[in-house]
């Protein structure tokens, strides 16, 4: 989940893991205006910043399943998605405050830019790899 454009975190999305991780990603969506071909300035669903990457995964991925993983940076704008995770939050590059609640909670960090499981069981992160194993059959996002 991305507060980027759509459309700009798909073609990174496709760029790093193809069609399939490109299908699954949220961004911030435009409504499009079918008679010229453009996209408009409102608002395709929920703005994905702060609580609202939560309500934009309830609203574009299907059956209002949650996700395994979470990954972000800020407090603000990606505090609500860790929290709502179920399995694995980290924290990259962190910003003051979510480094001291990752602090507080055990949030796993990467401050040099690599992803550590820290604490978790070998069981818990077979788990997880089943989870995301499971979760490549179903895209998340709805196709534009």
């Amino acid at each position: 989940v991305s507060g980027g454009p759509h459309e700009v975190v798909v073609a990174g999305a496709r760029r790093v893991g193809g069609e399939a991780l490109a299908r699954r990603v949220i961004g911030l969506r435009l409504k499009r205006d079918t008679k010229r071909g453009r996209l408009t300035y409102a608002f395709d669903g929920p703005v994905p910043w702060g609580k609202g990457k939560v309500a934009a995964i309830r609203h574009w991925i299907p059956h209002k399943r949650r996700p395994a993983i979470a990954i972000g940076n800020s407090s603000e704008g990606d505090g609500p998605m860790l929290a709502y995770a179920t399995d694995l939050r980290v924290a990259i590059h962190p910003d003051e405050a979510l480094r001291r609640i990752a602090d507080i909670t055990r949030l796993p960090s990467a401050r040099s830019g690599m992803l550590r499981t820290l604490g978790a069981a070998r069981h818990r992160k077979r788990h997880i790899l089943r989870r995301l194993r499971r979760a490549r059959r179903t895209p998340y996002s709805s196709p534009p």
